[in-house]
């Protein structure tokens, strides 16, 4: 076998090797096969040039193999067509933060304190843990104690 066809024939399995690499990564994602496929396209291309050519050609592909590897799942994930796939919405706190009530302040129940529900404290809404007890919605309560973003309440007395 001449070294042309072999050279042309690596070429093209190495070229669907990174094909299938890029559609798993971009079209496909987790889906597996294709980068299975395409990891064992260009090890086959690596190995055909090895065993039909000569050693020299042979590593010249597999680094060469490796840098373009790299480059592409460097390029990929910022690229404009990975960005399509990733969500950048940012998450916002359902309530205010705890920080900004201070313990014995007097609220009103939005919803029903199962433990955990929303309050009303200076006409703004929290994230609201009561000590245990059911509390119904509509009732007033009274801050005991912050607890991460939450804050403790009780039912007034």
């Amino acid at each position: 076998m001449s070294e042309l066809p072999v050279l042309i024939y690596v070429f093209i399995m190495i070229t669907l090797g990174f094909v299938s690499i890029f559609v798993e990564f971009l079209l496909i994602p987790g889906f597996t096969i294709f980068g299975l496929i395409g990891f064992f396209l260009i090890l086959g291309g690596i190995f055909t040039a090895a065993t039909k050519l000569s050693l020299v050609p042979a590593l010249i592909l597999a680094v060469s193999s490796l840098a373009a590897l790299r480059f592409m799942l460097a390029a990929i994930p910022n690229s404009k067509m990975a960005k399509r796939f990733v969500l950048n919405a940012r998450l916002e706190p359902s309530g205010k933060q705890a920080n900004t009530v201070e313990i014995g302040e007097i609220g009103k129940t939005l919803t029903p304190l199962r433990p955990a529900g929303a309050v009303l404290v200076n006409g703004k809404r929290y994230d609201a843990l009561s000590e245990g007890d059911f509390i119904p919605a509509g009732r007033e309560v009274e801050v005991v104690s912050k607890y991460q973003q939450h804050i403790m309440v009780k039912l007034k007395s």
